[in-house]
């Protein structure tokens, strides 16, 4: 009688060695998975970027293209109908230098940046000019009929809205605000609207408010005098690490800041003496003039292109690009970082943000900046605690052609 053959199983090492395959291969599996992942959501966020800088850049474009210049010849003495005023702000009412970070060396201080601050005569189209002629009409009516109903006040401005003239012209604020993150890096780009005729609303003597024509009301360059300027803003970008303006005049040769024959950084088309007091020459207007020449329209002049520095951050913001690894103090050149994994190669951006100050730099170290040039793009050296977040953003820059440009040799 045959025995059936005997089944033979596994022995323990054939199983440990069949385990340790398996493991592997599920390691290998799950490096694969979260490479991808990982791959997908950088490529998400890049993309996100990307959206939201074109975004910004197209709503700062629009708003560039609508600048309008003069329309019509006046006489010597009257004050010029249209405008173009580019100057920098220290922001809301707020002093020129801000407490250091607490632990920072006792007594240093951290300089508040300008913002740009951009102010034109502009056409406004049919839905901008009925949404400033609503509110002026509501405001003007429930000054008047008070207690009255919401019903009553709506019959009252629909009436008004439907004899109200239309000139489509009006002036635009268009400036960098601060966000009010705790490092003072992020921006608001923000745009205010007026009505032709209307008045930006001023604090005189005693605290009184009065008006002033939104044209003509830089004063001291600081908007000192205008009660909160920002209100009435729409936000056209947020989480901006940058903006800047350099105007082509008649006599640039090239877009290179730091090169002679270079755009103008400043603009005041009515060259009236507001823009030639800066301690810093490259700040100053070259082709200002004095107070007189705001009554002498005939020599007013206005750029021929304009271009628009742009720097925008992810949404949100949660991962800086690099963290600092120690303090710095304002003058050194040394900048250690955590990391340098996530900056992009120093020739796709040479410039990052530590804060609210922005370093150029010439090459990435192991985990540190070489070659570092402190307080660029307008910002000032200043000292930073470890931790501070490093930013890069992305950059778009765009040149665009005003169609009232104009050229003076007469002074």
């Amino acid at each position: 009688m045959n025995r059936p053959g005997c089944q033979r199983g596994f022995t323990l090492l054939e199983t440990l060695i069949v385990l340790g395959l398996l493991t592997s291969f599920c390691l290998f599996l799950a490096q694969i998975l979260r490479t991808g992942v990982t791959l997908f959501g950088e490529g998400e966020t890049g993309q996100d970027l990307s959206d939201r800088a074109h975004n910004a850049a197209s709503a700062i474009e629009d708003s560039m293209h609508a600048v309008l210049g003069p329309t019509r010849d006046l006489d010597e003495g009257q004050t010029p109908e249209a405008r173009l005023f580019v100057t920098a702000v220290f922001g809301p009412n707020a002093p020129a230098k801000v407490a250091a970070p607490k632990n920072l060396t006792a007594g240093a201080s951290a300089p508040k940046p300008p913002y740009p601050f951009l102010v034109s005569s502009v056409r406004l189209d049919a839905d901008q000019e009925t949404a400033l002629l609503v509110k002026r009409f509501r405001d003007e009516v429930k000054a008047t009929l008070r207690g009255k109903s919401e019903t009553e006040i709506d019959i009252k401005v629909r009436e008004a809205l439907r004899d109200a003239p239309r000139s489509s012209r009006g002036a635009m604020w268009l400036f960098a605000h601060p966000q009010g993150d705790p490092e003072q890096a992020y921006l608001e780009i923000r745009r205010r609207l007026f009505l032709s005729g209307q008045r930006a609303p001023v604090l005189g003597p005693g605290g009184v408010e009065g008006g002033v024509d939104p044209l003509f009301c830089e004063g001291d360059g600081a908007f000192s005098a205008i009660p909160k300027y920002w209100e009435d803003s729409e936000v056209l970008a947020a989480n901006v690490l940058h903006l800047e303006f350099a105007f082509w005049s008649q006599y640039t040769k090239t877009w290179d800041l730091a090169g002679d024959g270079g755009p103008e950084r400043t603009w005041d088309s009515a060259r009236c003496g507001q823009l030639s007091a800066s301690k810093n020459p490259r700040e100053n207007f070259t082709l200002d003039l004095g107070p007189q020449s705001l009554t002498i329209p005939s020599d007013d002049v206005w750029p021929h292109y304009v271009q628009v520095t742009l720097v925008v951050d992810r949404s949100g913001a949660d991962r800086p690009d690099a963290v600092l690894a120690r303090e710095i103090s304002a003058n050194e050149s040394d900048v250690a970082l955590m990391s340098v994994e996530h900056l992009p190669p120093v020739e796709d951006a040479p410039f990052v943000k530590i804060g609210s100050e922005w370093v150029e730099y010439r090459k990435q170290g192991s985990s540190a900046l070489q070659g570092v040039l402190r307080g660029r793009r307008g910002t000032s050296p200043s000292p930073h605690p470890a931790g501070t977040r490093v930013r890069v953003g992305k950059t778009i820059v765009i040149t665009l052609k005003l169609a009232c440009g104009r050229d003076c040799w007469n002074g």
